[in-house]
C-alpha cells in the first residue's frame, strides 16, 4: 500500500496513468496542446506540475503517436544559451536528427553568449516541427529572455512551447513582451473531491480517515501524500497526523503576507540560504528582507536553521519548515 505514496512525480507510462487524479484545467490544457498552442501551465510549489506535464505528453502521444515531442528538464541552465543548446539536442533526438550546422559567423561587440544563442535559434528553426514541454524553467534568468527578449525570433522556429511554471513567477513568465507568447494559460488546482481520490488510488484503499486528512491537510498533493504515508499506519498515527496538521494550519492562519508567501515557497523546495536566487526572484525580495523573514519565522518556531560545510568559504545557513512530517534537524 505504502509503495505508491512516493514523493517522484509520475512519469509517462501507463503504470503512472492509472494514478493520476487530472487535476482542474488539465482538461484545457490537453486541449490547447491538441491545437498546438503555445501554453504556459502555472500552479503553486507541490502542485503536481511535472506529473501533469508527464501526463499530458502520455495523452497527446496516445492520440498522435506520429506527433514529435519532446520532455525537457531545464533545471540545469541558468541562461538562455545553456536552455537553448538543451532544446536543441532534444528535438534532434525527438526528430531522429541532427543537422551539421556551421557556427555562424561573430557580429561586431558579440559576445560568446550571444553567439551561442544565435546559433541555437538558427538550428531550432532550421528543424521540423516538435512539441516541446519544458519543466523547471527558471522564471526570471531564462524564462523571460527565451519567451520575452527572444519572442519574435521563437515564433520565427516551427514549434511549439509548453511551459510549466510557479504561479508566484507570473511577473516573470508573464511580463511584456513574454504574455503576448502564451496563447493559453491554464492554471491547475485540485479540488478536495479530486485530493481524496487522488490518496484513494495511491493507497488502493479508502480508510475513513481520508476525508480528515484533505480538509486539515489541505489539497496540495505533496503535503498530501507525505501526511498519508505517516497516516497510513494505523488509526492512531490517522489521529496524530490530523492533528498535527489542524494546528500547523491555524499558526499559519495567523501570518501576515510577507510571512505568508515565503512559508508557501519553503514548503515546496529543499533547505535553501537566504542567498538563493532561485527564492530571491521568485519572491522579488532584497536579500536583507529574505532574511529578516526566515529570522522571525524561525522565532515563531515555524523555520528551522543550520550550518553546513560550503568548501573553503563560510559554512552556508540553510533554512527549513517545521511543518508536519518534515524531518527535523535539532
Amino acid at each position: 500500500m505504502a509503495s505508491e505514496l512516493r514523493q517522484s512525480p509520475l512519469l509517462d507510462r501507463d503504470r503512472d496513468r492509472a494514478l493520476f487524479v487530472a487535476p482542474e484545467g488539465f482538461d484545457r490544457a490537453f486541449w490547447a496542446a491538441q491545437q498546438g498552442l503555445n501554453m504556459l501551465v502555472l500552479g503553486e510549489p507541490g502542485q503536481g506540475k511535472t506529473s501533469a506535464l508527464h501526463q499530458l505528453e502520455l495523452a497527446l502521444r496516445r492520440e498522435e503517436p506520429q506527433r514529435p515531442m519532446s520532455f525537457v528538464d531545464l533545471a540545469t541552465a541558468r541562461s538562455p544559451a545553456a536552455a537553448l543548446g538543451l532544446l536543441v539536442s532534444a528535438a534532434g533526438s525527438a526528430l531522429g536528427r541532427l543537422l551539421s550546422f556551421a557556427p555562424p559567423l561573430p557580429q561586431p561587440n558579440e559576445s560568446q553568449e550571444e553567439r551561442g544563442v544565435r546559433a541555437c535559434l538558427a538550428q531550432l528553426t532550421a528543424l521540423d516541427s516538435c512539441t516541446f514541454l519544458l519543466d523547471n524553467v527558471r522564471a526570471r534568468e531564462v524564462a523571460f529572455p527565451l519567451f520575452g527578449v527572444l519572442r519574435d525570433r521563437l515564433w520565427e522556429t516551427p514549434h511549439q512551447w509548453v511551459t510549466c511554471g510557479e504561479t508566484l513567477d507570473r511577473r516573470w513568465l508573464l511580463r511584456p513582451p513574454a504574455d503576448a507568447f502564451w496563447e493559453q494559460v491554464v492554471e491547475l488546482r485540485y479540488t478536495a473531491e479530486a485530493a481524496r481520490t487522488l490518496l484513494e488510488r495511491r493507497l488502493q484503499d479508502s480508510p475513513a480517515w481520508i476525508a480528515p486528512i484533505v480538509d486539515s491537510v489541505g489539497t496540495n498533493p505533496r503535503r498530501l501524500v507525505a501526511a498519508a504515508l505517516t497516516a497510513s499506519r494505523d488509526h492512531e498515527h490517522a489521529a496524530r497526523v490530523v492533528a498535527a496538521w489542524e494546528a500547523w494550519q491555524q499558526r499559519l492562519a495567523g501570518l501576515d503576507r510577507r510571512c505568508s508567501l515565503l512559508m508557501a515557497q519553503l514548503s515546496g523546495r529543499r533547505p535553501v540560504s537566504a542567498s538563493d536566487p532561485d527564492l530571491l526572484g521568485t519572491l522579488g525580495w532584497a536579500r536583507t528582507t529574505l532574511i529578516k523573514t526566515l529570522e522571525q519565522l524561525e522565532r515563531d518556531g515555524l523555520v528551522e536553521s543550520w550550518s553546513e560545510p560550503a568548501g573553503t568559504g563560510r559554512p552556508r545557513r540553510l533554512f527549513a519548515t517545521t511543518e508536519p512530517g518534515r524531518p527535523r534537524r535539532g
